[in-house]
């Protein structure tokens, strides 16, 4: 394995369960959202027409607005389960 800024203390298959959960955080409408933002910041560079920046803005503050929320839900769910059964929480970190 290449040296990188991670920490040596990672194994491959430490790697590939961390790539797949990343992997699946998004739901698929949503990392088409995403790609449909990077589409239209490659099309503002190359074009400089102020109506993709603006579609692009409106864009990233909609998957900004979606990814909190979730994030958001995911912390009061682990905050629930902490009360119900608090060792299942020490397991997460």
């Amino acid at each position: 394995m290449p040296k990188s800024k991670f920490s040596s203390n990672i194994t491959p298959r430490a790697l590939c369960i961390i790539v797949d959960h990343n992997a699946r955080l998004l739901a698929r409408d949503v990392r088409e959202k995403v790609r449909y933002k990077h589409r239209l910041w490659n099309q503002y560079i190359e074009t400089r027409d102020l109506q993709y920046l603006t579609k692009y803005k409106k864009i990233r503050n909609n998957i900004r607005r979606i990814t909190r929320q979730k994030q958001k839900t995911e912390q009061n769910e682990i905050a629930k389960a902490a009360k119900r059964n608090p060792k299942k929480v020490l397991d997460l970190c």
